[in-house]
């Protein structure tokens, strides 16, 4: 016989508890709208063999597309990483790190500030971090310039094809003829971030990266933690002589 205090016919929908791990579908679904409402974001930064959106330009291209859609994100530094905190109006969030990598000084007694230095690398960081939350990129793809427009590239072992295949460095950088790509890699990065903190003038840190344009593009398509160091040098000592300037 049928409980007359239940009512089976009723149409209202049960809400069931959600598990704790459960997807957040109402920020997912928010997210899936706003990226497709994101505009082309103008990588007008230039320096390092390509070109790229600052981390400002990321922020005022996708902050309109997030709002109208009840999204938003804060950074913060959490043991030596910005973690970028996507969050929508119904609670739901999405958390994700972003290290800040270490500026290489070797062995010269750095020309930055300590607020200098930390500040390019959370920058760095931040960019990065907030670029991976919301699925964008804010670097120009460089195939167009591995098929000639920035010259021909360098090969995995640092070897240039436009002077039949003879081994390529960074100025001042000896490397041992027996030295692994990763090796190789480590040196050239680790001088030419020695070179970008020496730049007394924005014109002479704009001839570092010019000079050594192929280097940079190799690190950049091989070994990510060492251009990572290159481009923060970069950034920390161009604002540096900005503010100089």
């Amino acid at each position: 016989m049928t409980d007359p205090a239940v009512d089976f016919t009723t149409s209202d929908p049960i809400e069931w508890p959600q598990p704790a791990n459960a997807p957040p579908a109402k920020l997912f679904a928010a997210l899936a709208k706003a990226q497709a409402a994101f505009p082309v974001i103008p990588k007008s930064k230039k320096g390092h063999g390509y070109n790229y959106a600052p981390l400002e330009a990321v922020i005022k291209a996708t902050r309109p597309a997030l709002a109208k859609n009840e999204l938003g994100f804060t950074q913060s530094v959490i043991d030596m990483a910005v973690v970028t905190t996507l969050f929508h109006s119904s609670g739901e969030t999405l958390k994700t790190s972003f290290p800040m990598l270490e500026i290489n000084q070797q062995g010269r007694k750095s020309m930055l500030n300590p607020m200098q230095e930390a500040g390019a690398k959370s920058t760095y960081a931040a960019r990065y971090g907030l670029c991976l939350a919301l699925g964008i990129s804010a670097d120009e793809d460089t195939d167009a310039s591995e098929k000639g427009s920035a010259g021909a590239p360098v090969t995995e072992d640092f070897r240039d094809t436009r002077h039949d295949d003879m081994n390529t460095g960074v100025k001042g950088v000896n490397v041992d003829k027996d030295a692994t790509p990763a090796e190789k890699a480590k040196a050239y990065a680790d001088g030419l971030v020695d070179q970008i903190q020496c730049a007394k003038t924005l014109q002479g840190l704009s001839g570092v990266m010019s000079r050594n344009e192929a280097i940079i593009d190799r690190l950049h398509e091989s070994y990510g933690a060492d251009h990572a160091n290159v481009i923060a040098a970069y950034d920390a000592r161009f604002n540096a002589l900005q503010e100089e300037e």
